[in-house]
């Protein structure tokens, strides 16, 4: 089964609709007591615009489990395609009930469907509860320490190349004005030929 979902990816990916209707449909064989067969069958016949295929497989997935949260989400994203709005809050609404963490896409699309409705509550409900669901916690410290993992050698690198200076000028100027100055000449070239190099 997972073999052909993935032949079926692949295949989404080069535009061959053939054979992700063969892959899925062989899945589905494979597998006819698992909803989510029939709901990936159902999402590729929804990106090939063939709703009415993809209501029927998204119908059997409810079917095999009606407790299925994904369907029940996928379907209520058909009907708004298919410009059914009360169809389509009811299964949003069923997806948000079904789902065990509240999944906060789910959430969104109810608090668009109720705001479509003109239902302020219902929306703002549903609105803070996608907020509250929605995974940002922590997100800054993964980006924080993948900065500072990716920016430690440049730091290192320039620590580095500063404390060089720092004993060049040090051990030159020992040597006297002069050499200090032809030192710090030769540098700024050095240092332009440098810039101009790495462009």
């Amino acid at each position: 089964y997972e073999i052909l979902n993935e032949r079926a990816i692949r295949m989404i990916a080069a535009g061959k609709w053939t054979e992700v209707n063969r892959s899925l449909n062989q899945a589905v064989a494979l597998e006819p007591d698992l909803p989510d067969a029939y709901l990936n069958f159902g999402r590729s016949l929804v990106a090939q615009r063939k709703y009415a295929g993809a209501e029927k497989a998204f119908m059997k997935a409810q079917e095999v489990d009606p407790d299925h949260a994904p369907t029940w989400y996928a379907y209520a994203k058909l009907m708004v395609l298919k410009g059914e709005p009360v169809i389509a809050f009811e299964s949003a609404n069923k997806a948000v009930v079904l789902s065990d963490s509240k999944e906060w896409r789910y959430l969104l699309l109810l608090g668009e469907l109720s705001a479509n409705r003109g239902d302020a509550l219902g929306t703002e409900i549903a609105f803070d509860g996608a907020i509250d669901a929605a995974p940002t916690q922590g997100w800054w410290r993964n980006e924080l320490a993948e900065t500072i993992r990716l920016a430690a050698p440049i730091v290192l690198t320039q620590l580095a190349w500063v404390a060089m200076l720092i004993t060049d000028t040090a051990m030159i100027g020992r040597l006297g004005a002069e050499p200090l100055a032809g030192a710090s000449l030769s540098l700024m070239i050095f240092f332009l030929m440098y810039v101009f190099c790495f462009g």
